[in-house]
């Protein structure tokens, strides 16, 4: 393995760990960026990292500091990979419940009609906010990824972003495209963008955690990536009617609610990780800026 142009290997003198350098830098991620330049795909020169000042003491105390930090990274690593299992746990749970049930619908049993909103921006800041496409790339709702509506663009109130929708990527890379997640949260004055839409559904027939547990399923998710169409593979698209037309298996409304109430006891759990992750974050920060702040 060697590196390209794009790359600076960094070679330690006997004076410094490869590691404490490592953990350095990573604090230092922020300035790092703010020091690049160019316009399109920013560089840092080895002149800059060359004249960037790093404190130095001595080696043990060097190994205490490394000691202490991946203590710390290693805890946040736990937390991740609990997440990852809860995911892993519903998908179990899924295929538990309905991996046996032979009988098959279409997604239209479900589904009545899907929406989608207008790719407005501005980079004035306005209470209307638009979703970007990235809001669901994890097959999770991400509230966090928007931007500003214009702010005299009045939003249509059909596009308005409410708990409990699901909500689905309808044009994308051919691994994202259809990435699902639904909304656990009211988040106010937040819309639709074109590039996303919201399923309404048949409430006599279609629990919402169902059906977002159902898109993001991976067969499911795998047959929709294979009927996305497009020139650019970057951009791959699905339709309403094939989406629409998708087999699928069909499920008794009774048997959805109970594999939501699982759903939505696993997903509490995973509130109170991600709020375990962000105190541990938050202490790595402040370990690093108590070493590393100049």
């Amino acid at each position: 393995m060697y590196c390209n142009q794009g790359f600076k290997n960094l070679i330690c003198s006997d004076a410094i760990f490869n590691e404490y350098l490592y953990c350095f830098l990573k604090s230092q991620n922020k300035r790092l960026q703010h020091m690049g330049h160019g316009a399109t795909f920013k560089e840092l020169s080895k002149k800059t990292l060359s004249d960037m000042m790093i404190p130095v003491p001595s080696l043990d105390v060097q190994h205490e500091i490394v000691s202490t930090l991946e203590a710390a990274s290693r805890l946040t690593d736990v937390a991740k990979q609990m997440l990852d299992k809860a995911d892993e746990l519903i998908q179990s749970r899924f295929v538990e419940m309905f991996g046996d049930i032979q009988e098959r619908t279409t997604v239209s049993h479900y589904v009545k009609s899907f929406s989608s909103g207008k790719s407005l921006a501005s980079k004035e800041r306005c209470i209307n906010l638009v979703l970007k496409t990235s809001a669901v790339a994890s097959n999770t709702f991400d509230e966090t990824q928007i931007k500003y509506l214009p702010f005299d663009y009045v939003p249509n109130p059909d596009h308005e972003i409410k708990h409990g929708d699901v909500i689905i990527n309808r044009k994308n890379t051919v691994q994202l495209v259809g990435s699902t997640g639904y909304v656990w949260q009211y988040p106010k004055n937040m819309y639709l963008s074109d590039l996303l839409w919201k399923a309404n559904l048949d409430e006599t027939t279609c629990n919402p955690i169902f059906l977002w547990q159902l898109l993001v399923n991976r067969s499911v998710h795998r047959r929709i990536s294979a009927m996305a169409t497009g020139a650019n593979s970057s951009m791959a698209n699905i339709t309403k009617p094939n989406l629409m037309q998708l087999p699928v298996v069909l499920v008794p409304l009774a048997l959805q609610n109970e594999f939501a109430e699982f759903v939505t006891q696993v997903e509490s759990l995973k509130a109170c990780i991600r709020q375990q992750l962000d105190r541990l974050n938050t202490l790595y920060d402040s370990l690093a800026q108590s070493y590393f702040a100049e």
